[in-house]
């Protein structure tokens, strides 16, 4: 709670992929959506889980399942 990823990651040398529930309130989608827009990495994707809160996984295992295959290994 009291480090500022904004100020303290401006970049990372790996591949970072995010997975955001678009009703998730525990991480709020619109700050790690800015958060994912500022952060420099070789390789970045964004993909929003529409029906999801914080557990994406769960609430919509087919399509993280899909892309966890697909595009992270």
């Amino acid at each position: 709670m009291k480090t500022d990823l904004f100020q303290a990651v401006k970049k990372v040398e790996i591949p970072i992929y995010f997975f955001l529930g678009r009703h998730d309130y525990q991480v709020s989608s619109v700050v790690a959506e800015k958060f994912f827009q500022q952060i420099k990495a070789p390789k970045k994707e964004l993909i929003w889980f529409e029906q999801s809160a914080h557990n994406a996984c769960f609430e919509e295992a087919e399509k993280f399942n899909r892309l966890m295959v697909d595009m992270v290994t």
